[in-house]
């Protein structure tokens, strides 16, 4: 607005001192217009200045926290990336402890199932051999008992040899299931500690990628932030290029006014001394009216008394004389 003002200024000062020469002094007018444009152009320049550098100051003052902030937002996500990928480090150790485990439970169960299956088959031998020896006992006489007892005393001894090591065997395979009942009770505590231990970092996992995926929204948020900013910096300097090409055009326009004032102070100049020409030849024609008309009147008189000189001789001498004779009417 200040600019149109001060080309229509200009244009209407050209016009006016064109129009208006003879009119307006030419020291006056050149130096109020030069203060004008001088005034103008100060405060142009000033206020475009000052307004660029408010501009480009927030600009950058919004760009680096923009910067920092996604500096901030990015050392939290890598940070966030390490821990996550430390628990998923654990998680698979766990994992793979909990896959060893079953495996042990697994061996345990079957071994547990082995000793199970043999106390089974030993209850079978015992249970075997104890109708044989009531058999034995209802002997009617005592010399079938004696021969019986003659006959079946090596196998009865065979039958408590092996009656005693299936009875050591038996104790062995209880006390081998009860270690192995308290080593599959202790590998099921550690496998439900793991598991929870499993849970609770799940939960964790969890708690990161939710943690992750929020930091990742914020990350976007800023990037898309910082993309507008970008682009409205692009803006601004895009506008900022027409504002100076604008700046230059109105420059141009300012000296082209420039060089028209200059042409017309010299048009001024020009009249003024062709005035001042006019003005002495006008004084020197004055002049020459002025002894002109002295040399009118000083003939007047000079006519006046040869007149009165002629009369008096026509009086004195009684004839009339020609006024062609004396010359007085081609003086005249």
């Amino acid at each position: 607005m200040r600019v149109c003002v001060l080309a229509m200024y200009t244009c209407a000062l050209c016009s006016s001192s064109r129009a208006h020469v003879k009119m307006i002094p030419d020291c006056v007018s050149g130096k109020k217009a030069n203060d004008v444009i001088r005034r103008q152009s100060a405060e142009l320049d000033r206020l475009r200045s000052s307004d660029l550098q408010i501009e480009n100051i927030a600009l950058r003052t919004q760009l680096m926290e923009i910067a920092q902030d996604f500096r901030l937002k990015r050392e939290r996500f890598l940070d966030q990336e390490v821990l996550l990928s430390e628990l998923n480090h654990e998680v698979k150790s766990l994992a793979r402890d909990k896959d060893i485990l079953q495996e042990r439970c697994i061996e345990l169960e079957r071994k547990y199932k082995k000793a199970k299956a043999a106390s089974r088959e030993f209850e079978k031998l015992i249970d075997l051999a104890e109708p044989c020896s009531s058999n034995a006992a209802e002997s009617p006489s005592l010399l079938d008992r004696s021969r019986k007892k003659h006959l079946i005393s090596p196998s009865r001894k065979l039958e408590n040899g092996s009656t005693d090591s299936l009875q050591m065997c038996l104790e062995n395979t209880q006390i081998e299931i009860e270690d192995l009942r308290a080593r599959l009770e202790k590998e099921i505590n550690i496998s439900k500690s793991l598991h929870d231990d499993l849970d609770l970092n799940r939960k964790l996992v969890l708690e990161r990628d939710e943690q992750l995926n929020d930091l990742t929204t914020k990350l976007r948020a800023a990037e898309l932030k910082c993309q507008q900013t970008e682009d409205h910096l692009s803006r601004t300097s895009t506008d900022l290029a027409l504002e100076r090409a604008r700046c230059d055009e109105l420059t141009l326009s300012l000296q082209e006014s420039e060089a028209l004032l200059t042409q017309t102070r010299s048009d001024c100049l020009s009249y003024a001394l062709e005035n001042q020409r006019l003005a002495e030849e006008v004084r020197e024609a004055n002049q020459q009216i002025v002894s002109y008309r002295a040399k009118l009147e000083a003939q007047g008189a000079d006519l006046i008394a040869t007149k009165k000189t002629l009369r008096a001789l026509q009086r004195e001498k009684g004839s009339p004389v020609s006024l062609t004779n004396t010359g007085i009417i081609g003086e005249k």
